[in-house]
């Protein structure tokens, strides 16, 4: 697990335990503890962690973080306490919560450069997707009293008939 990520875990793992006063990691299945585990799950969830990377955190299986995650929120419609308990803890780490924060310069400066190169690549990108609408806009401007004739002279359902006579008319224009 990246240390950044795992910095996060231990910030947040920290105030649960402060906040539910039990060790997170403790196996067992006594309610303060789960009520605990379904708080520090889904608040890293919500913040786009894998749910792998917090059952290794936490030494379990996966498939009981997705478990947590199912039944969260039935668990905090029965439980205000539990809801009071996740709001609190949700609040006060989304401020904490940013790995950009953790990154030391050399990190920072390799990110920034990424960036920069990214922005060069949509700026190319951007220029090119201008060139071909404006040629499309002088391609359309170009016919743009042939459209304006059509869409009020050809009633609608008779589209291919009118179809058919421009093409007659067009075949005699290049024959």
């Amino acid at each position: 697990m990246d240390k950044v990520i795992e910095k996060d875990f231990d910030v947040l793992r920290e105030a649960v335990e402060d906040l539910f006063d039990v060790p997170l990691r403790e196996r067992t299945r006594k309610r303060t503890y789960v009520n605990a585990r379904f708080v520090f799950s889904n608040i890293l969830v919500a913040r786009g962690h894998t749910k792998v990377n917090i059952a290794k955190y936490l030494g379990m299986d996966h498939a009981t973080i997705v478990h947590y995650c199912r039944n969260f929120y039935g668990f905090t419609q029965a439980d205000s306490k539990l809801k009071r308990n996740y709001e609190e803890l949700d609040k006060v780490f989304s401020g904490q919560f940013n790995p950009l924060y953790k990154l030391d310069r050399v990190q920072l400066r390799e990110r920034v450069i990424e960036l920069e190169q990214k922005i060069r690549k949509l700026n190319k990108k951007r220029e090119m997707d201008e060139a071909a609408f404006k040629k499309a806009i002088k391609k359309e401007e170009r016919l743009k009293e042939l459209w304006d004739l059509i869409s009020l002279r050809v009633p609608s359902g008779k589209e291919a008939e009118a179809k058919k006579k421009i093409n007659t008319v067009l075949n005699g224009l290049h024959g």
